[in-house]
């Protein structure tokens, strides 16, 4: 057989294995084969890793595109963005308080015309209606995950340009997907009666920066509502998924909550690896949940390395730097990540702290594909899998700019560190998108992931 593309010389981080050498056979866009490191079948391409990693191709689960005003066309910038990072494919937050015909129509439109990784989608809940509407949003649009705000209560959802929501309509939402199999409610857990008295307190003693935001919204306010959010779906029987978990205080919570049984996924961001209320990017850094102490940075990593957080995602916004001004307090909230993604774990994880090359693969593809329906096709190195492939050199040490990034965003939280490890090259359905910092891929090569739970749920 004459396979399309074949890659020589290079190490897989295989799941279960862990690294290994292996040639990888690519026919129409899957991976067609794993064969002998010294075998060279005849292909199309041969691309040579030259004993570099090859790590299935990266999935980030938490992306804001169309988000807080900006534009749709901002797949294109971000989706760039996304490869240059190794990442293969993403899931967009849509969130609209009403009808999802007209802008899930919209989005996907941009997905099919501008993307240049593949894109899935998962839906905001903020009404009654939209509750009884999951199941016809899970066959019409192949979504199969809902986002819930814990913290958009009286009219701090409105003014966000959503709806306000409570802890009730939540139980309501538990309730209706506990009886739809493969579906994973989104929750976003923060207490908004406690950051209101927090923030009051904050502002009354004049203080600002990262260190009054994280003041203002203390990492008890996170427990308190992962714990409800736990004990809900527990008692629902609901999988339940606690997006961007910050704080040491939640990580304890999990850990204590995990015994009681239920099926809760726990989802970290590179930011809470790496930045704290010290870090010299400053406001840059502002986010929901703050960034937080350097005790709660290696509070996170221990839950990485024991096994209570499951994926990262990095709440990717393309936000500009003049967002970030007037104080802690005007300063717009959410910053670009998809792009750094991976080498913030290497550097941090890898190189800094002897996490392994294994599991930095599961929190970054595995897992994630598992719990959003996107195994086997996405997420690891299998025959029959997508050949999305991130070739990376472990050794590439890089000062971080925005202008190799490719996001519209023009800054990033780490321009100026030095990261390393790198994706040198970044496979796409068996095609080249990145190339040594290069975009060599095309808009509208990324298509739209449906998103079907398999047969055996």
């Amino acid at each position: 057989m004459t396979f399309d593309t074949v890659v020589v010389n290079g190490v897989a981080v295989f799941r279960g294995t862990g690294p290994s050498r292996v040639t990888i056979a690519v026919k129409d866009g899957k991976i067609a084969g794993l064969l002998d490191p010294d075998e060279r079948p005849q292909a199309d391409e041969i691309i040579d890793a030259q004993g570099l990693l090859i790590f299935p191709g990266l999935i980030d689960p938490h992306m804001h595109i169309g988000f807080v005003g900006q534009p749709l066309t901002d797949v294109a910038s971000e989706t760039r963005s996304a490869a240059i990072g190794g990442v293969t494919s993403i899931i967009n937050y849509l969130l609209k308080p009403g009808d999802y015909e007209e802008p899930f129509a919209e989005l996907t439109e941009h997905i099919e015309r501008l993307a240049y990784v593949d894109m899935g989608i998962h839906l905001g809940i903020f009404t009654p209606q939209q509750v009884e509407a999951v199941h016809g949003y899970m066959e019409k649009y192949g979504v199969s995950s809902f986002k819930f705000f814990m913290s958009y209560k009286g009219d701090e959802g409105t003014r966000r340009g959503v709806a306000e929501t409570d802890d009730g309509l939540l139980y309501d939402l538990m309730t209706m997907l506990a009886k739809i199999p493969g579906t994973v409610v989104n929750v976003h857990a923060e207490n908004i009666e406690m950051i209101w008295r927090a923030e009051a307190r904050v502002k009354e003693q004049g203080l600002e920066g990262l260190e009054a935001h994280n003041l203002s919204r203390p990492g008890q306010a996170e427990a308190v509502a992962m714990l409800a959010a736990m004990y809900m779906a527990r008692e629902r029987g609901c999988p339940l998924y606690l997006v961007h978990m910050s704080s040491k205080e939640a990580a304890q919570e999990v850990r204590r909550a995990r015994r009681a049984g239920g099926t809760v996924y726990v989802e970290t961001t590179p930011h809470y690896l790496s930045l704290t209320v010290g870090s010299e990017c400053g406001l840059l850094a502002k986010v929901n949940p703050p960034v937080r102490a350097p005790a709660d940075v290696g509070s996170l990593w221990e839950a990485v390395k024991d096994g209570i957080v499951d994926t990262v995602g990095n709440d990717h916004s393309a936000r500009f730097r003049s967002e970030k001004g007037g104080g802690v307090w005007k300063a717009g909230a959410a910053f670009p990540g998809v792009g750094t993604m991976l080498s913030v774990l290497l550097t941090e994880g890898y190189h800094k702290r002897g996490v392994s090359l294994e599991r930095i693969a599961s929190i970054a593809s595995y897992n994630t594909a598992r719990i959003f329906n996107l195994y086997p096709r996405k997420g690891a190195l299998e025959v029959g899998s997508d050949a999305d492939l991130a070739i990376v050199d472990l050794e590439r040490e890089m000062q971080v700019s925005a202008d190799y990034l490719q996001s519209r965003a023009d800054f990033s939280p780490w321009e100026g560190l030095h990261l390393k490890g790198w994706a040198l090259r970044t496979l796409v359905r068996g095609e080249t998108v990145m190339r040594d910092g290069e975009i060599v891929g095309r808009e509208g090569y990324g298509t739209y992931l449906r998103r079907l739970p398999p047969p055996h749920h």
